[in-house]
């Protein structure tokens, strides 16, 4: 859209949170999304404007707005007539394509018509992009003090950039299954949002079918690695890194819950379905792979790493030490069950099931558990949760 005129009002492109305004010849330009350029001539005889529209022409998707009288002769005065195909200035044939529209609006008004057309379209900006300096800045104070402050006046400078922020609010429809139940206050609404002719929808999975053209599938990946160690040396590696390794057959294990792990003529081949931390949790196999190939295949193995109770104990009484001070924390304790005393409450700590109770103050119960929880979890071998399989739209 060009528009060749001496004040732009704010502007918002469809889904963008921030509108770009930038004053740019056509060898700067970069032609990659959504905009909308306000270029001269407005007659389109030559320039910016007229490389612009011959670039442009020949897409439905794209429009060109006139703005203000057009002498006859000049490109803009015969676009208005809808023609079916245009000249070049090189002499070529252009399909004419693309939406042509005309606004009467006067290049040159005075204070009280510019002060009377932004009274009727409320814009949140307004950017002052042709005039002598002086004139725009007594212009820009005069419209101040009229609106208050409710009213940004921006005045850049030629090739000056001008980044113009607006709400990023979206709403979005839930259709299908997800529909069924009425929304509760604090319940989680799970699903796929879609994008639809500038609308959004929410889904669930198996209503994608019903009403889109997108359908579900599952990408797996497949990662392959040269391996001549020894079998029992990778198990020891991997029960090191992974905890539990359940053993289908000799030559197939699962890890993690969720990667597939084959050994067969020293090659082995890990699978696992495509999500994030899946994704992750296959590096890290691929990871303790390549190192057991590296080591050297010792005559004997150690046992599966196994949580040492003792050595546990020892960092809770050293963490909460330094938590909450030595004297809150008693230097040694029997069992699994000890407790500390801030500020005169006590809080309960059982090491066994990793419960934490306090009465008297919820959040000092939240900070110790938070704390034993991952001082366990950073000592334990690892025990990946479960995983849901999360489908894909295409």
């Amino acid at each position: 859209m060009y528009l060749p005129l001496d004040l732009v009002l704010g502007i918002e492109v469809e889904n963008s949170a921030a509108t770009r305004l930038v004053y740019l010849g056509i060898d700067h330009f970069e032609d990659i999304g959504p905009c909308v350029i306000m270029a001269s001539p407005g007659m389109m005889q030559s320039g910016l404007s007229r490389e612009l529209f011959e670039s442009w022409c020949t897409d439905p998707k794209n429009g060109v707005i006139i703005a203000g009288y057009c002498v006859e002769g000049t490109l803009a005065k015969t676009i208005l007539s809808e023609p079916e195909e245009i000249t070049t200035m090189s002499g070529q044939k252009l399909p004419l394509r693309m939406s042509v529209d005309y606004i009467s609006f006067s290049a040159h008004t005075d204070y009280q018509q510019t002060s009377e057309f932004i009274n009727i379209l409320k814009p949140p900006h307004v950017v002052l992009v042709h005039g002598e300096q002086n004139e725009m800045s007594r212009l820009r104070a005069a419209l101040q003090r009229e609106h208050r402050g409710k009213l940004q006046i921006h005045t850049p400078r030629n090739t000056q950039q001008l980044n113009l922020t607006f709400r990023g609010d979206k709403s979005a429809k839930v259709m299908g299954s997800l529909a069924v139940d009425p929304p509760l206050p604090g319940r989680e609404l799970q699903g796929i949002l879609v994008k639809r002719n500038f609308n959004y929808h929410i889904l669930a999975p198996a209503d994608l079918n019903k009403y889109t053209e997108l359908s579900q599938c599952e990408v797996t990946q497949r990662q392959s690695i040269q391996y001549a160690g020894s079998p029992a040396l990778l198990r020891h590696v991997l029960m090191q890194l992974a905890g539990t390794i359940e053993f289908t057959s000799e030559t197939r294990w699962r890890l993690y819950g969720c990667i597939d792990l084959t050994i067969e003529n020293n090659i082995i081949t890990i699978e696992w379905a495509a999500q994030p931390v899946t994704d992750m949790y296959a590096d890290a196999v691929v990871a303790g792979v390549m190192s057991a190939a590296l080591l050297p295949n010792p005559k004997h193995l150690p046992l599966a790493p196994k949580l040492d109770r003792m050595h546990f104990k020892e960092c809770v009484i050293e963490m909460l030490q330094d938590m909450f001070g030595e004297e809150a924390v008693p230097k040694m304790f029997k069992g699994e069950k000890l407790h500390v005393v801030v500020d005169g409450k006590r809080t309960d700590i059982d090491l066994l099931n990793l419960e934490v109770k306090c009465e008297e103050d919820e959040a000092l119960e939240r900070t110790v558990h938070s704390a034993i929880s991952r001082l366990y979890s950073a000592l334990a071998p690892v025990r990946p949760p479960l995983l849901p399989l999360q489908p894909l739209a295409t």
